[in-house]
């Protein structure tokens, strides 16, 4: 491999490349075909074949297996490679699973232009393996992410467990509380739902509904599956800090075990809520583990059961949002709260933004109690026509004065929470785009500019190892102030406002506060083995595929 890589660098083919085998096809759109076959010889160890993609956007995949009737005795090790115009290896590929005996590329978001299909054995020219492939080719040019939908029609919510019930009085507010704590985040699920009955739960003008899922029925919990709630008053007044706190609300439904990291859950839920407790205002809060652009809310139960990790994704998240936002026919949700990890995230925002006005979030590890519900309830009860951003900056300043710097924790100096305008954020996905475009446009120019600049730049949940997502913010600002050359330099400033116009409110601790002006995170790995495990899932489920592939030619120029 290493002499291989070190000729194509160049553009140059070695003496031993004269006695390849050269093919050339063209595949067809949206069909697998055998779109090559041949034998890996001694004599013939790398055989090179012709691609070429008419489209930008265009998702390959390319699939290097044994003939059928050769799949159970192939001695044949094989490798491939995908070549871009210039020669770069831009994929490659040994086995497609653990013991599989076929290579497979999957390579979306490709740019027009010619390609190079490498056909190879593990080792090249140097391997032992011989043996038949067949080479199928699948080229996909529609790369819109697919919305899973879910039945949320009377019918299925009924099936489901939800409640038939009378559709309330038009209220003022309606709050949507969705608590994933079956995992190990279940007491602070339960201090959260404690709190807003602290605020007095539910009235004519403000209604609370809330999904809490628990983990265990041991001690005082006293249920281990997923209820609904209308949130009652506070009758046993036991303070926050107490666990397990007493639920005083009744429970409407018991649903029983159920997925909550799945998007049926998450769907039903809102369009049940919005469908019986109509309101000129609406919020969601939801709260469980979060991973930025992977998702959020996880369930250990469905993970126990099915040994896959399980979130829920951004396009699951956008299909209920979708679904609940058509049902309550209004243009936008009023605010979104994430007591959730990492949150505050570029990508994540984008997804959401079509759905509310403003977000608070935190693009750090977030610690218990996390967001005072009982403030905000109370707030929100008392004057039901307060200002959103008012009320965002409350939850922002309390968490970070109070319950973070007040508690004096090593970790103090670097949690954070910000307040997000999400009218404005369309401009940061557009101001991205250009930015990688130019990266594009020159790589080899711009390489060394973005690895310094990626080397210096903040990185949230480093003081516990995370090493994925980084701080848009510092990334552009160490571009404007280290690069010479004009143009990655103006496409960094145009980044840099549109962040700015989209931040209304953040405060954090000392760590953070001295390198970071607008707290969102995005996906920028260390390493392109960690882009690599990660590649194919985020092109498919975040809303910025121009930023993976400038990303991606970003590792491969560097490795």
């Amino acid at each position: 491999m290493a002499i291989f890589y070190k000729f194509v660098q160049r553009g140059i083919i070695p003496l031993f490349f004269l006695s390849l085998l050269f093919l050339s096809a063209q595949a067809q759109d949206d069909q697998a075909q055998a779109f090559a076959v041949g034998t890996i010889t001694s004599e013939d160890a790398i055989q090179i074949i012709s691609l070429d993609v008419a489209r930008d956007g265009t998702n390959i995949s390319i699939d290097m297996r044994p003939p059928a009737d050769q799949s159970e005795t192939t001695e044949l090790d094989s490798y491939l490679y995908l070549l871009d115009r210039n020669n770069r290896i831009v994929a490659e590929n040994d086995d497609a699973a653990k013991g599989a005996v076929n290579s497979l590329i999957e390579y979306p978001q490709a740019s027009a232009g010619s390609y190079k299909i490498v056909a190879t054995r593990y080792g090249l020219e140097e391997g032992d393996s011989t043996g038949d492939y067949e080479l199928y080719v699948t080229i996909a040019n529609d790369t819109e992410t697919i919305i899973e939908s879910h039945d949320t029609s009377s019918e299925a919510l009924a099936a489901a467990g939800f409640p038939t019930m009378e559709v309330a009085d038009s209220a003022i507010w309606t709050i949507l509380v969705y608590y994933g704590g079956d995992n190990n985040l279940e007491p602070a699920i339960l201090a959260d739902l404690n709190e807003l009955e602290i605020a007095g739960g539910s009235n004519q003008s403000v209604r609370v509904l809330a999904l809490v899922d628990n983990e265990t029925a041991e001690g005082e919990t006293g249920w281990s599956t997923a209820r609904l709630f209308e949130v009652s008053r506070d009758t046993s007044r036991d303070h926050v800090s107490v666990f397990p706190p007493t639920i005083d609300s009744p429970f409407l439904s018991d649903l029983g075990e159920i997925n909550t990291s799945g998007g049926a859950a998450f769907a039903q839920f809102l369009v049940w809520g919005v469908r019986n407790f109509p309101a000129q205002h609406y919020v969601l809060a939801i709260g469980s583990h979060g991973a930025g652009w992977h998702g959020l809310v996880t369930d250990d139960t469905t993970f126990q059961e099915t040994r896959k990790k399980v979130i829920l994704s951004l396009p699951q998240l956008e299909a209920g949002l979708s679904a609940a936002r058509a049902e309550a026919g209004v243009d936008k949700f009023d605010l979104l709260i994430n007591d959730a990890c990492l949150m505050s995230s570029v990508e994540y925002h984008l997804a959401v933004a079509d759905y509310f006005r403003y977000s608070v979030a935190s693009p750090e590890i977030v610690v218990n109690p996390a967001h005072d519900m009982t403030q905000f309830l109370t707030q929100i009860k008392t004057d039901t026509n307060a200002n959103i951003e008012t009320l965002g900056r409350g939850l922002v300043t309390t968490y970070i004065q109070r319950d973070v710097l007040g508690r004096a924790t090593s970790d103090a100096i670097y949690l954070t929470s910000t307040l997000t305008d999400l009218s404005e954020y369309s401009a940061v996905k557009d101001a991205l785009n250009d930015f990688a475009e130019v990266f594009d446009n020159d790589p080899t120019l711009y390489t060394s500019i973005l690895n310094q600049a990626r080397s210096a730049a903040y990185v949230y949940s480093s003081y516990v190892g995370g090493e994925e997502l980084i701080d848009l913010g510092s990334l552009m600002r160490l571009v404007v102030r280290t690069a010479d050359e004009p143009n990655i330099v103006v496409a960094a400033q145009a980044v840099l406002l549109a962040l700015r116009n989209t931040n209304v409110y953040s405060e954090g601790g000392s760590r953070v506060s001295e390198s970071v002006s607008n707290y969102q995170n995005i996906f920028f790995p260390d390493s392109s083995v960690q882009f690599s495990n990660n590649a194919n899932r985020y092109f498919a489920e975040a809303d910025l595929g121009a930023w993976g592939s400038m990303l991606r030619t970003y590792f491969n120029e560097l490795t």
